[in-house]
C-alpha cells in the first residue's frame, strides 16, 4: 500500500508538483493501491493535473487537518491527531510506503513512533519530502535538552536508515543536504519534478524572439525568487532603452510584498489588498499561456533556499522552451552543465544587466534558435517516463524490500473519503 500525505498545502498550490509525484509513483508500482490525504480543495487540483488512466487509480482521502493550530497542540494531542489519521491504513495492510509530501519538523520523529504503536507488526517505511522551506528545521535546535529529544536531529539518530528516506527535488541539491546535516547524507534520495507533457503542447513553442522583447518572473514573487533584482533590472532598462524591452510579472505578489510599488514591472495577476492575504492566484491554463508569450524567464534566486530546493518555475520555463537568465543555485548550474546553452547563467547582477543589454542589441538573435532546441533536449529528462525511471532505479537500489513488497500487492482497494477535524 502506498499512502502519500500532504498536511500543508491548500488549493492549488504545488499541486502540479503533487501530480507529478503520483503519476511518477504510479509508473514505477503500476499494480499497487495508492491512497493521496489532504486538503479537500488541494486534491480537486491535483486530481485536475492528473490524466484519467492514473486519476481512476489514486484513492483521494480528504481530510482536516490545520497545521497552523496543530503547532500549538501538545505533542500528545497532535499523536492523537495523526494515530487516529492513519490508524485504519497501517492495521489493514503489512507493508506501507509513506511519503509526505511536505515536511514539519515535528513529522518525523512523530510519523516513525506512531508506524510502531499502531501496527507494530505492519512494515512502514517513510519517505519526507525536503523543500528549501526545511533548511532551518533542520539546522534549528533548542538549548531545551527535552525539546532537543524530540527534534528532528534526534530522531535521524534513533531511526533505521532502510525504514525512513529524505526526498530531494533534484539530485542536483543532495550535496547541499548533506552539507546542512552529515547524518542525512545515507537516508537522501533525488525525486524530481516531472513536467506536465500536454502543457507545452496547449502553448506552443517558438524558435525566434519577438519585439517588443519580453521578460518575465513566474510563480509567486518573493524577494528570494529575485522579485527586487528583476523590477530595479526593468527599471534600468526602461531608462536606457525605453520601448525595447517588457518586463512582465506571472502569477502573484507574495503578501509580504503586496504593497510593493512594482516600477515598470507588468503585473499578470491581481494585486493583494492588504498585507496579511495573498492576491490571486491565476489559474494554471491562464498562467501556462502567458509564459508561452515570454522570450526570457529571469530566474534571480537569491540566498540559500533554493541553494537546496528546485524551483517548479524553472520546469514551467523548460516545459515551454522560453531560454532563462540566471543567477547561480545548485540545480540551475547543473542543468547548464548537462544541457549545455538552455540560457544564460550569469554570476552577478552586472552580468544580468550585461546579458540584458546585448540581447536588446541583438547580439544573440542567432543563438536563440540553438538555446530553444537544448530546452527541448532538457524536456525530455523531466517527462513523467523518465523521472519514473531514475525513481524507480534509486529505489532498487537504496529501498530492495520497499520495491519487492510493493510489486507484490494488487491495486483492489479502495478508501471511502473521511474528513477528520483537528482536536480543540
Amino acid at each position: 500500500m502506498i499512502v502519500v500525505f500532504e498536511p500543508t498545502l491548500r488549493g492549488s498550490g504545488h499541486s502540479v508538483l503533487n501530480a507529478g509525484i503520483l503519476i511518477t509513483l504510479r509508473q514505477v508500482f503500476p499494480s499497487t493501491p495508492i491512497a493521496f490525504f489532504g486538503d479537500a480543495s488541494h486534491l480537486e487540483n491535483v486530481r485536475a493535473h492528473l490524466p484519467i488512466d492514473v486519476a481512476s487509480t489514486v484513492a483521494f482521502r480528504p481530510v482536516s487537518f490545520e497545521l497552523p493550530l496543530v503547532e500549538k497542540y501538545r505533542r500528545k494531542q497532535v499523536e492523537a491527531l495523526v494515530s487516529e489519521l492513519f490508524r485504519e491504513t497501517f492495521q489493514a495492510h503489512a507493508f506501507v510506503y509513506l511519503l509526505t509530501t511536505s515536511f514539519y519538523r515535528f513529522l518525523v520523529p512523530l510519523l516513525v513512533r506512531i508506524a510502531a504503536v499502531l501496527a507494530p507488526d505492519t512494515r512502514v517505511i517513510t519517505h519526507f519530502m525536503l523543500h528549501g522551506t526545511n533548511r532551518d528545521e533542520l539546522q534549528h535546535r533548542s538549548r531545551n535538552p527535552l525539546v532537543r529529544r524530540w527534534d528532528v536531529q534526534s530522531a535521524i539518530q534513533r531511526v533505521n536508515p532502510s525504514e525512513v528516506k529524505f526526498l530531494v527535488l533534484d539530485a542536483a541539491t543532495i550535496p547541499a543536504w548533506s552539507d546542512i546535516s552529515p547524518q542525512l547524507e545515507p537516508m537522501l534520495l533525488a525525486l524530481d519534478i516531472a513536467i506536465m507533457p500536454g502543457e507545452s503542447l496547449r502553448s506552443g513553442i517558438r524558435s525566434s524572439s519577438s519585439t517588443p522583447l519580453k521578460f518575465g518572473l513566474l510563480g509567486q514573487a518573493t524577494e528570494a525568487k529575485g522579485f527586487f533584482a528583476f523590477r530595479n533590472l526593468a527599471e534600468r532598462v526602461e531608462e536606457r532603452t525605453p520601448g525595447m524591452a517588457e518586463f512582465h510579472l506571472v502569477g502573484r505578489l507574495s503578501s509580504a510584498l503586496a504593497r510593493i510599488d512594482t516600477g515598470p514591472l507588468k503585473l499578470h495577476s491581481e494585486k493583494a489588498q492588504e498585507r496579511d492575504r495573498p492576491a490571486a492566484q491565476m489559474d494554471r491554463h491562464s498562467y501556462m499561456a502567458k509564459i508561452a508569450t515570454l522570450d526570457y524567464v529571469c530566474l534571480l534566486y537569491t540566498g540559500d533556499y533554493y541553494d537546496s530546493g528546485a524551483s517548479g518555475v524553472f520546469y514551467d520555463a523548460v516545459n515551454l522552451a522560453r531560454p532563462i537568465i540566471a543567477l547561480p543555485t545548485r540545480f540551475i548550474e547543473d542543468a547548464f552543465a548537462r544541457f549545455g546553452n538552455i540560457g544564460f547563467l550569469c554570476r552577478t547582477a552586472s552580468d544580468v544587466d550585461e546579458v540584458v543589454r546585448r540581447i536588446l542589441h541583438g547580439d544573440y538573435a542567432k543563438v536563440y534558435p540553438a538555446q530553444v532546441r537544448a530546452l527541448q533536449t532538457a524536456r525530455q529528462y523531466w517527462l513523467p517516463d523518465a523521472v519514473a525511471a531514475r525513481f524507480k532505479a534509486s529505489l532498487e537500489q537504496a529501498c530492495p524490500e520497499l520495491v519487492k513488497a510493493l510489486r507484490a500487492t494488487a491495486t483492489d482497494i479502495r478508501f471511502e473519503p473521511v474528513a477528520r477535524a483537528a482536536p480543540k
